[in-house]
């Protein structure tokens, strides 16, 4: 579950992974204490990398109640259950005013990145971890988008002509709603149903060829393996570091 409230564009960013069979507790464990092990290396002065580092750590000296399987899906007989293994090509990330990706990523694997942490940024410190190969690629059936607002973003206005050049009515409504709705911030195909634009496929995609719009599919590791994923939001103000999703059960 990976949920981002936000407030006049002011967002926080938590996940956690719930699971009903005990063989995954010690996934979960893992992920988790890997995730607090960020928090505590994070603050000001401290690099990317040292995060990445000390969460890759823990994660990766763990292993799971899952045996292991051949491809034929006979059991591997082994001392240990499956290591986990750190999701490395998925990081965390700094966050600002109707931004949840604002530049900096924060790694989950050691790395000479050496960007400094600075007082009054805020990030989400976030892992995942996995049963199988730790890198993903993208699925098919997207469902979730964003605006882009990279600097080097198309020109909306520019787009909106060339949309009425070639008379698609449809995708420049469809855009003038996006902005106005959602900003900035993620939304899916079901927000959009929901708001009235019942057959938006077609001028959705547009959006999405022309750049203003950014797909993000599903992210897919092995077949069969199993992933879990843990993040908190973390402000690094004057007089220390808050965590801000930090609530009584997580």
């Amino acid at each position: 579950i990976d949920f981002g409230p936000q407030v006049r564009g002011w967002i926080i960013d938590a996940a956690f992974t719930v699971a009903f069979d005990p063989r995954h507790d010690e996934l979960l464990r893992a992920v988790r204490d890997a995730t607090e092990a960020g928090i505590r290396m994070a603050g000001v002065g401290v690099t990317l990398g040292e995060v990445g580092a000390a969460v890759q750590r823990v994660m990766e000296s763990r292993y799971t109640n899952i045996t292991g399987r051949t491809a034929s899906g006979a059991p591997i007989p082994t001392r240990h259950g499956v290591r986990v293994r750190v999701i490395r090509n998925l990081c965390g990330h700094n966050m600002e005013q109707w931004k949840i990706h604002a530049g900096k990523s924060v790694h989950a694997v050691a790395c000479s990145d050496d960007t400094v942490m600075q007082e009054g940024e805020v990030y989400a410190i976030e892992t995942f971890g996995s049963t199988g190969n730790g890198f993903v690629v993208e699925g098919k059936d997207c469902s979730h988008y964003m605006w882009n607002y990279d600097e080097e973003a198309p020109d909306p206005n520019v787009i909106k002509h060339h949309l009425r050049m070639q008379n698609k009515t449809s995708s420049i409504q469809l855009m003038n709603h996006i902005i106005k709705r959602h900003k900035t911030l993620a939304f899916c195909r079901r927000w959009l149903d929901q708001e009235g634009f019942k057959n938006h496929k077609a001028a959705l995609e547009r959006l999405v060829r022309l750049g203003v719009v950014i797909e993000y599919p599903p992210l897919e590791d092995r077949a069969g393996c199993y992933t879990a994923q843990f993040e908190h939001t973390i402000y690094l103000g004057p007089e220390g570091k808050e965590v801000l999703t930090r609530g009584e059960d997580y």
